[in-house]
């Protein structure tokens, strides 16, 4: 019998256990097992081809993009949930990580690189005028919540960072933006990080 708890990591459990039919049982519980782990990787794989197909079409937002994979973010977006990003450019990207590839290969590099990836991403599928309206800051996957403004009519910041162009899809809304969303003490620190690891 499978189960779904609350948080839908379904379990197994057998009510009745026979001797005779003991091989046929662990067959189907392995069964059941691997059927529920493939269940949870194709469901991070649809989230992950939501995003990644939304992306793949922007040249310019490439390096946002690795950076989504490279850190494992991507592993970790719901394909049962819309989302909203905020992309720095590629020109934004190099411009406040210098030397970021080499980032990748260094664990705790990834982790300050995947903590600032997760403030550009809200886990919903919004326009930015009605973000704007909120007031309160909108809360995104990472620690940040973004305040999102409309200084002039029809042209709207995020966090004081201008928001370029967008692209509209029914599953991921993107924001182009020219700088990353991150303070002046996080670039310090992932820059040193960068250093130091290299």
């Amino acid at each position: 019998m499978i189960n779904a708890c609350c948080h839908c990591r379904p379990t197994v459990r057998f009510i009745a256990w026979d001797k005779q039919k003991g091989s046929a049982m662990k067959y189907l519980w392995a069964t059941a097992a691997v059927t529920v782990l493939l269940g949870n990787a194709n469901m991070a794989q649809a989230a992950n081809n939501a995003v990644s197909s939304a992306l793949a079409s922007r040249d310019d937002l490439s390096f946002f993009s690795h950076a989504l994979v490279q850190t494992g973010v991507a592993d970790t977006l719901r394909a049962d949930t819309p989302y909203t990003l905020f992309v720095p450019t590629n020109a934004a990207m190099a411009n406040d990580f210098p030397n970021l590839s080499s980032c990748y290969s260094f664990a705790a590099c990834r982790a300050d690189m995947a903590a600032v990836i997760r403030n550009h991403i809200v886990p919903e599928n919004e326009r930015i005028s009605v973000f704007s309206r909120r007031g309160g800051g909108i809360a995104t996957i990472g620690t940040r919540k973004l305040n999102v403004e409309e200084p002039f009519k029809g042209a709207y910041t995020v966090e004081n960072i201008h928001i370029l162009n967008q692209s509209d899809g029914t599953q991921v809304k993107i924001y182009r933006i020219n700088a990353a969303i991150a303070s002046q003490d996080e670039l310090a620190h992932l820059r040193v990080t960068l250093r130091a690891d290299i």
